[in-house]
């Protein structure tokens, strides 16, 4: 079966070889539907990478990747599923840490985390240095 999602690295490849005739029958509205997507996914390459590009393009994307990587999905959560609940992970950032946040970082270091401090107290509102427009008062 070729159909559904699970597929698209088969038909990735089939667009990128130009092999569409001998996947797709021509006959059906189904198949000239089909030809005029391949043909959508080739001239978005090429507007969006430059004209010739999406041969080359198409078999990059495809060259080891689209594979399934059930490892990687473990705890894996899809934030668009309706049916996935929620997980509220709560703030405990202390007020000086929430205005500076490479205090924070400094006490995840600590903790043993690896993370690095990104300067980001001039996009805080309530930093004195911030760059970062505050609704007047009413």
């Amino acid at each position: 079966r070729t159909e559904g999602v699970e597929q698209i690295k088969h038909w990735i490849k089939v667009i990128a070889e130009a092999d569409d005739a001998n996947w797709i029958d021509l006959s059906t509205v189904k198949g000239h539907r089909r030809i005029v997507m391949a043909q959508m996914v080739r001239d978005e390459v090429d507007l969006s990478l430059g004209r010739g590009t999406w041969q080359a393009f198409l078999r990059t994307v495809i060259d080891g990747r689209l594979d399934p990587t059930p490892w990687l999905n473990i705890s894996f959560r899809e934030p668009l599923y309706l049916s996935d609940k929620p997980v509220h992970v709560p703030d405990t950032r202390s007020d000086l840490e929430s205005e500076f946040p490479e205090f924070f970082v400094a006490k995840l270091k600590k903790e043993g985390y690896n993370v690095d401090y990104t300067p980001v107290s001039v996009f805080n509102p309530n930093h004195p240095d911030t760059i970062a427009k505050v609704p007047p008062p009413r």
